[in-house]
């Protein structure tokens, strides 16, 4: 007899189940961007944000030294250079407070062992007045990966987090039935 988990199927990254320009087209971008990648993992939405920014660039991290050392080898075997990838304990020194026209947080909050608003706080504080969160997060339905379901966060919570942290609610957006996307402005 096989059970649900003989079944399930392999894990797949955001990437994979969610064509990445598709996510881009619903973001306010513009080529000559300046954009934040956080908790950025293994470049999955970093790599496609630095080809559509081609006139601005790209300020990618993640806790994971492993991620990004991955990250840094993608973009050199694409050849781009308009991207900035860094530890976030060196963030002061790069990156300028309110220098950012948008950021990416992308499937981190619900899987995040720190503070979220600490997290919010910190994006908000590199965002430019009027500059823009986008938060892609699992929806809290019953689903074979992703993270339990009491961890995962309803787009009302991170509402409420990201008013804590100084942001309004833009938009709402659904990218499946296992994903939604919130825009928060500055």
């Amino acid at each position: 007899m096989t059970t649900k988990a003989d079944q399930a199927v392999p894990s797949q990254t955001l990437a994979e189940q969610i064509d990445p320009l598709r996510i881009l087209a619903q973001l306010p971008l513009r080529p000559y961007q300046l954009l934040g990648d956080f908790r950025c993992g293994k470049g999955a939405l970093t790599i496609p944000l630095a080809k559509h920014t081609f006139d601005g660039r790209v300020f990618a991290t993640d806790e994971s030294e492993a991620a990004r050392d991955e990250v840094s080898a993608k973009l050199d075997q694409v050849r781009l250079s308009n991207t900035v990838v860094y530890d976030p304990k060196d963030e002061d020194s790069v990156l300028e407070a309110e220098s950012l026209d948008g950021a990416l947080v992308a499937l981190a909050l619900s899987t995040l062992r720190t503070s979220k608003p600490a997290m919010l706080k910190r994006v908000a504080k590199a965002l430019k007045r009027g500059g823009w969160a986008a938060i892609i997060e699992w929806t809290k339905s019953d689903a074979d990966e992703g993270p339990a379901l009491d961890k995962r966060m309803t787009e009302e919570d991170i509402v409420d987090i990201g008013k804590q942290a100084g942001f309004r609610f833009a938009e709402k957006r659904d990218l499946s039935s296992r994903y939604y996307l919130l825009v928060l402005r500055k």
